[in-house]
């Protein structure tokens, strides 16, 4: 571990301080979990997805979702500073040297937080039987992930009851979709 390193982390407060946990090398199951999450842009066999950012971060906690591990970049102190809080004492909390979080996280601009998270799923007749909380959104075709986070996110808004996808759709939980849904693909029923 680098001074500087040392430094960063001991400006965060001790009890916080405590929880988090130093990954030097790229060969920890968790970070090899989170990078294939990242590189399929779907969930995982374990059902798994990898997501970025800091209010991205928040909104999967403030959604109810299960975290087996959040990453910090060394760079990002005063995120995690900000995060640990509201992180359960049980999740793993690892901090990245900024290389290897770069090479890890697919951004091209990184917040330096990422997580796991273990997304809710959802049978088609769970959703089929949502209709009464409101309309049932079908989309087939999307490719772009801004694009169906936008339509997520706007599904939402409006009260869909739940999103069926069709073929051709690009994954709701691809990292560039949950950015730009802002969190409602935590909340809506997908299938």
């Amino acid at each position: 571990m680098t001074e500087t390193t040392k430094k960063k982390i001991s400006q965060v407060g001790g009890a916080l301080q405590a929880r988090l946990r130093r990954v030097e090398g790229r060969h920890n199951s968790l970070v090899k979990e989170l990078r294939r999450a990242f590189h399929i842009g779907d969930l995982t066999e374990d059902g798994y997805c990898a997501i970025e950012g800091l209010r991205i971060v928040e909104e999967a906690i403030r959604s109810g979702l299960r975290f087996p591990a959040v990453f910090f970049s060394e760079s990002a102190m005063a995120r995690a500073e900000r995060l640990l809080p509201q992180i359960a004492a049980h999740v793993e909390t690892l901090v990245l040297p900024h290389k290897s979080f770069s090479e890890v996280v697919p951004s091209e601009t990184p917040q330096g937080v990422a997580a796991l998270v273990k997304c809710k799923e959802f049978t088609r007749q769970a959703v089929l039987e949502r209709v009464q909380a409101g309309p049932l959104l079908a989309v087939a075709g999307i490719q772009d992930p801004g694009n169906m986070g936008t339509i997520l996110r706007s599904a939402e808004a409006f009260g869909a009851g739940g999103v069926l996808l069709g073929e051709g759709t690009v994954s709701p939980f691809n990292s560039k979709v949950v950015r730009a849904s802002a969190g409602s693909v935590f909340r809506l029923p997908l299938v």
